[in-house]
This record gives structure tokens, C-alpha cells and sequence, in this order.
């Protein structure tokens, strides 16, 4: 039973906050899948009841139960679906919205190198969870007012702090700290977009030489190792798609001949497209 007594809160245009950014709940049916337009933003996944199967770049068919969270982060090649009927609030946001929260991602950088990420849940712990099934009510309520969603992601990043330990955070978020929270994110937002680092230095502002050292200060390698990496994965994460065809493949990716496609897959995975689809199985 809706329990609002002003409904001008939920009806007005000027309160209702942008679909993209914000909190939404999803309640699915068993085989459901979850593949949003996820990429331009970062999400957080609070899984309340069933389970999800999850595969994100490199990480393959990771199961997340009711009780947990997940972090996906801008950019990231993403396939899910529901293994029985599921409850998740999606919380979707751009960056830290204030000063506090980019200060702990920054804060968290010097222990990214003890960390060996594996793309891992977090358990949702009180009073986390009081905190979402108040919301729940919310949502239930059909409230959409931006101020309110802005409120509690202050609110949500506090709790983080307050109730989470460093290195907890620290592994959660590691796709998203950084010694300059911006700069990682604008990152993060557009190599997949770029087609060299002279580009994407111009993109950012920078001449090339800053934007190579900046890089690798926060990278800890060069732009240009790193941007080869990030789009092998999302490659590879493609070829394991069996109704993705080679071609959609070599077209999104720039691949000219067959014959390039497949020189480098062998030089990057040891095997042509076809055999490392067959091993992805």
C-alpha cells in the first residue's frame, strides 16, 4: 500500500531523478538477465534474495547469493542473469559525489599493490542492511526524488567508511581507486574509445609526455601496456560469447583481415580465435 501522504514528491518532473544515475530496484524471475546499458557508469549490485551468475572482463561465471554485493565498474565487459527469482538494488553513479568519498578512494591507493583482485562479493552487514531495506520502501513508494538519491549515496559511501574495513574497500573498489580518483576515472570512462595514447592524451587536456608519466604513476605501467591489456580482455570476453560471430568481433575492434584477427590472438592468447573459443567453453 503506497504510504505517501504529498505525492507531489513522486509526481513532479523536477523530482524525478535521471533513470542512468541513482538507485533502481530490480525484481527478477528465475533465467532473467541483467545485461543493462551498464558501461557508462559504475554500479553497485546489492543482491537482497536469490542468486546471480556474473561474468565481467576477465572474470567468468562468478555466482553471487542474497546477502551480498558486487562491484561493476565503468567500461567493464559485462554479461549476467538470475539463477533463481532475485531481489537486487542497482545503484549506478558517475564518481564520489563529494570531497570525503574521493578523498577514501584516494586514500585506499597505497594498498592496491598488496592486492591480488579477483572481482570478489562483499557481504552486506548491518546496518547496511537497514539501510536497503529502508530504501526498498522508498522505491516501493514510487519515490524518485533526485535529492533524496543524492543524499543517501552520501549516506552509502559514509557507511562504506564507517563499517567496512580499508582493505575490504580497497579490494571492493580497486577497479575505481586511485592517487587522483578523476583522472582514474576519466580513464577508466575512455580507453575503450581512443585508438592510440597521443589520443588519448589530447582527449584528456594533456601533452603526451605528462599524460605517459601521470599514466604510469598511477598505473605503475605505461599507457600504452596497459590500454593492450584492458582490450584484450574485453576481446577475449567477446570471443567466449559463442552468438557474438568473429566478424562483429574484428568490426567493433578494428581488425582489418581475418589474417590480423587471428596473428593476434595467437600472439595474445597462444591460440587463433576459434581454438580459444572452443577453450572458453
Amino acid at each position: 500500500m503506497n504510504r505517501l501522504y504529498n505525492e507531489r514528491y513522486k509526481s513532479f518532473d523536477q523530482y524525478v531523478s535521471d533513470q542512468e544515475i541513482g538507485f533502481t530496484k530490480w525484481d527478477l524471475a528465475e533465467g532473467e538477465s541483467l545485461n543493462r546499458e551498464l558501461i557508462d557508469h559504475n554500479h553497485i549490485f546489492f543482491i537482497l534474495n536469490g542468486s546471480v551468475k556474473i561474468s565481467c572482463n576477465e572474470f567468468h561465471d562468478r555466482i553471487f547469493k542474497a546477502g551480498e554485493m558486487v562491484f561493476i565498474p565503468k567500461s567493464a565487459s559485462f554479461t549476467g542473469e538470475t539463477l533463481e527469482a532475485s531481489l537486487i538494488i542497482n545503484h549506478s553513479f558517475e564518481n564520489p559525489l563529494n570531497i570525503c568519498d574521493k578523498a577514501m578512494m584516494e586514500s585506499l591507493a597505497p594498498l592496491s599493490d598488496t592486492i591480488a583482485y579477483r572481482f570478489q562479493p562483499l557481504a552486506i552487514r548491518p546496518p547496511l542492511d537497514h539501510f536497503l531495506e529502508l530504501f526498498v520502501s522508498y522505491l516501493d513508494d514510487g519515490v524518485r526524488c533526485s535529492h533524496l538519491f543524492q543524499a543517501k549515496q552520501s549516506e552509502i559511501f559514509v557507511l562504506f567508511r564507517l563499517y567496512y574495513t580499508r582493505l575490504e574497500n580497497a579490494t571492493f573498489f580497486y577497479p575505481l581507486i586511485g592517487k587522483s580518483v578523476d583522472f582514474k576515472s576519466f580513464v577508466m570512462a575512455n580507453y575503450l574509445k581512443v585508438e592510440s595514447v597521443e589520443e588519448f592524451a589530447r582527449l584528456g587536456g594533456y601533452n603526451v609526455s605528462t599524460f605517459r608519466k601521470k599514466f604510469k604513476a598511477h598505473f605503475n605501467e605505461s599507457a600504452y601496456q596497459w590500454i593492450l591489456k584492458q582490450k584484450s580482455k574485453h576481446i577475449k570476453y567477446k570471443i567466449s560469447i559463442e552468438n557474438v560471430s568473429f566478424k562483429d568481433i574484428m568490426d567493433e575492434y578494428g581488425f582489418a583481415t581475418p589474417a590480423h584477427f587471428n596473428e593476434y590472438c595467437k600472439t595474445h592468447f597462444g591460440m587463433t580465435p576459434s581454438q580459444l573459443r572452443e577453450s572458453l567453453k
